[in-house]
């Protein structure tokens, strides 16, 4: 009954968002218990588990941000100056478990979601787009607090979760998530997650900057030519 209470004051309650706009700082997370007991029992090889380990590893060090005004978002990771030492590929790894391998670019007015990004098949740059905020979310009673943020879960099928407040009323979230009533603090897939840790409002609307380089196509036109390059 409490929680049924605060979710009905949550979703009624007419919040004052002044902040036109924000820049959102996320990480990633792991769940290693999670982890664990998923993957006690496969017959992974000792080498496939010491590599995934150090790619989840790099990820919880790297950056991911969401800039975003009344209207536009963009996540992005920002990219660190990798050594002689460096491993690329485990690094690439890493970026796409926050969602950072693309920029994911989402606009209200236009109904449209992009995502740019290089391919790693052939190594050219795409922009792949699709409507906004295609999904089937589904609002639960279960509340927190992230933040100092009172936040509401939502479930989408058996293996997504995602966080969100009312008290920033945008649709947007991290890696090219949302179409909630409210800004997503914390995204969950599997084992692993995007978490807020910041988040910087501005009273001014920030400027957003629509990827416009790469070879534009849809994200079903993807889709087809992966597969493609796949089985040949």
């Amino acid at each position: 009954m409490k929680k049924q209470s605060i979710l009905f004051l949550l979703l009624i309650t007419n919040f004052v968002f002044s902040q036109q706009s924000a820049k959102v700082h996320y990480k990633v997370e792991t769940d290693w218990k999670l982890y664990d007991s998923l993957h006690s029992n496969l017959n992974y090889r000792n080498q496939s588990k010491i590599l995934l380990k150090k790619v989840l590893n790099i990820a919880q060090d790297l950056d991911f941000y969401l800039k975003f005004n009344t209207n536009e978002s963009l996540y992005y990771c920002e990219d660190i100056m990798p050594d002689e030492t460096f491993d690329m590929r485990l690094y690439t790894l890493a970026k796409t478990l926050g969602r950072g391998y693309a920029k994911h670019y989402q606009n209200k007015k236009e109904n449209i979601s992009l995502h740019q990004f290089i391919d790693f098949s052939n190594k050219k740059l795409y922009r792949e787009y699709e409507k906004l905020f295609i999904n089937n979310w589904k609002i639960t009673k279960e509340t927190d607090t992230i933040l100092g943020y009172p936040v509401i879960k939502a479930i989408r099928g058996v293996k997504e979760i995602a966080w969100f407040t009312p008290n920033i009323p945008v649709p947007f979230g991290p890696g090219g998530q949302g179409g909630l009533p409210g800004l997503i603090l914390k995204y969950k897939y599997n084992f692993t997650g995007i978490v807020v840790t910041q988040i910087f409002l501005y009273k001014k609307p920030l400027k957003i900057k629509k990827p416009k380089k790469g070879i534009l196509r849809t994200v079903e036109e993807g889709r087809v030519a992966r597969i493609k390059s796949i089985n040949r």
